[in-house]
């Protein structure tokens, strides 16, 4: 891809800031929203549901919304303060949030320890030296994966909405690199990054915007993407989910397979652009479950973006509802 160039901002004008508010607010709760919808599907439930799930309450959202929760606060408090997101402070400090979050969980859920974490990242949270050099630590487990760890937590973690685009790639690079330090998650973790900031902050077409993200992924790294990578996103960009294998045996929650399931949601919101009509959240997010895999990482992906496209109000209000602890995501955006 050639020299990427900058996007443009919306309009001026008096409500620019209330439709940014919005959107902001329908990522946050569409990533939510995908993830508690994606866990029910991949469990045989219809959400909203009325029993709980393996130890979760009725209608919770699973890790990945945690995490996201972790991260997003980490970064806010970040900048109240002065700091650098890129800083090995930070780094630091979102390394101690994790490890917190996992040994007691959310407090404001009643949680006693994180839950659902993975055996690997159980293994990085926990190591001696995962506070003080995160990133030393993520590369030790990169070099012994010999390139095979390649789960997606980095980059779910990474969707934070930013509204400067050089934030948005170093919030994207830090959230990604404290456990998944290959440069290809930090590649996909950038593309998803400049995929929601140009969705939220810019009055781009899908496909301009996806095209900025893949050329500030190439510069960020300053490498041509991965040529397995471009081909699924042709997949997914062409609308066929079938060709992305998502139930594809160890490679579930592959991270080429949670974002081709980003694009496939910008692919969407070209078509509502060029018809001149709104996606159906509801409709994506149960179309993207049924095609099975890593149900819940897969919705909650695609929920950031379509939920960032068509805004909070215009969220399915019966599931928002169903949402036990909405009232973070509420406080996390204000």
């Amino acid at each position: 891809m050639g020299e990427p160039s900058e996007l443009s901002l919306p309009p001026e004008d008096n409500n620019n800031g209330n439709i940014a508010a919005d959107r902001i607010k329908g990522a946050i709760f569409g990533f939510a929203l995908g993830d508690a919808v994606g866990f029910a599907m991949k469990n045989s439930k219809e959400y909203p549901h009325s029993e709980p799930i393996k130890g979760y309450p009725v209608g919770d959202w699973t890790a990945l919304t945690d995490q996201l929760i972790v991260t997003f606060r980490c970064f806010k408090n970040a900048l109240t303060v002065g700091n650098i997101i890129g800083s090995d402070q930070c780094k630091s400090n979102l390394a101690a949030s994790l490890l917190k979050w996992s040994q007691s969980g959310l407090a404001e859920c009643g949680d006693s320890a994180g839950h659902g974490i993975t055996p690997s990242l159980g293994l990085i949270y926990n190591h001696y030296e995962f506070v003080s050099d995160p990133i030393k630590v993520a590369g030790d487990i990169c070099t012994q994966s010999r390139g095979t760890f390649m789960g997606n937590a980095g980059l779910l973690r990474a969707c934070i909405p930013m509204s400067d685009p050089q934030s948005a790639i170093e919030s994207a690079v830090v959230a990604c690199a404290v456990t998944h330090c290959d440069v290809r998650c930090i590649s996909c973790a950038v593309i998803a990054a400049m995929m929601i900031h140009g969705v939220i902050f810019t009055s781009e077409s899908a496909v301009d915007v996806m095209e900025f993200a893949f050329g500030m992924a190439e510069k960020s790294s300053n490498q041509l993407l991965d040529p397995p990578l471009k081909n699924i996103i042709v997949a997914a960009a062409a609308g066929k989910i079938d060709e992305l294998k998502l139930t594809e045996v160890g490679k579930t929650d592959h991270v080429y397979k949670c974002l081709a399931i980003m694009v496939y949601a910008m692919q969407v919101i070209d078509v509502a652009e060029r018809n001149e009509t709104l996606p159906s959240f509801s409709k994506v997010i149960k179309k993207i479950a049924s095609f099975g895999g890593d149900c819940d990482a897969n919705c909650a992906a695609a929920g950031m973006i379509i939920g960032a496209y068509v805004g909070y109000n215009n969220l399915p209000l019966d599931w928002v509802n169903g949402l036990p602890h909405a009232k973070i995501l509420h406080d996390l955006v204000v």
